[in-house]
């Protein structure tokens, strides 16, 4: 999962607190590898769903994607890796199924593209004053549609501002339970994603660790507030927002314990 996805054009130079540069995220991905297994909320929240179309954003190495895929989904994963995106095809190709590969961020994604699924699982899109990030997820699910977003929570005591923990960039990040996929785990506190439960199954290698303030990023207590406006109630239900505790078992960060922030929402219209 990578960092996903999430930006747009880039508004000032790349650095290595940036996470909207490819190629710091291309670099964790040459390094890292995580465990292939899909994010356990996205296996709760989607099992016994109706397939149909589906964006992974941040997809990363593609384990959430390729688990949809497995389930009957049309899929498409976005990820501003190439890396991250040459592993996420080759996985698949492994994996005996087919998905759409985008190398971009979100605002990226063609106009008019909608989904009846958009998932994205501790993404790192940035929080801008007009709400990009934010309306181009709502954007991308079509009416009857579910947005499902999934982060840490960052304002506890196992959070420290400006350093994530162990998610990457989206992708990768812990979660749950399930030894995840690449990128939950963006932000990454120690790496760019990782998985639930074994969130950590990755090989011993030490990539430069994401370094920006995670209060720049969109949580989903700010999609939530956004769909309570007047613009936005009357096309949305709001059908779980919740914290979850996940506790991560095995890998680089067994032991490590964080709650989860789930936003579920469907587009009525």
């Amino acid at each position: 999962m990578t960092e996903y996805a999430e930006t747009s054009e880039p508004q000032t130079p790349s650095g290595p607190s940036d996470p909207s540069d490819p190629a710091f995220w291309d670099e964790r991905y040459a390094e890292a590898v995580w465990s292939g297994n899909p994010n356990m909320a996205l296996v709760r929240e989607v099992s016994g769903m109706r397939p149909g179309t589906a964006l992974d954003v941040g997809c990363g190495e593609g384990a959430d994607a390729i688990w949809l895929a497995e389930q009957g989904w049309q899929v498409t994963g976005l990820d501003v890796s190439s890396v991250g995106i040459a592993r996420a095809r080759s996985a698949a190709q492994a994996a005996g199924v087919e998905a759409e590969w985008l190398v971009t961020g979100l605002l990226g994604l063609a106009e008019g593209r909608t989904f009846d699924l958009v998932s994205a699982f501790y993404p790192v899109l940035e929080r801008t004053p007009e709400d990009r990030a934010e309306r181009a997820l709502l954007a991308a699910v079509a009416p009857g549609g579910t947005l499902l977003l999934v982060h840490h929570v960052m304002d506890g005591p196992d959070h420290e501002h400006g350093h994530d923990h162990e998610h990457g960039h989206g992708q990768e990040h812990g979660h749950d339970q399930e030894p995840r996929h690449d990128h939950e785990h963006r932000l990454n506190h120690a790496n760019g994603h990782g998985d639930q439960q074994g969130e950590g199954t990755r090989q011993e290698a030490s990539p430069r660790k994401p370094d920006f303030d995670h209060r720049r990023l969109v949580m989903p207590a700010k999609v939530r507030e956004l769909l309570q406006t007047d613009e936005f109630a009357g096309q949305w239900t709001i059908e779980t927002f919740e914290h979850r505790p996940r506790r991560v078992t095995a890998g680089h960060a067994a032991g490590h314990h964080v709650d989860d922030e789930v936003l579920r929402a469907r587009r009525t219209r």
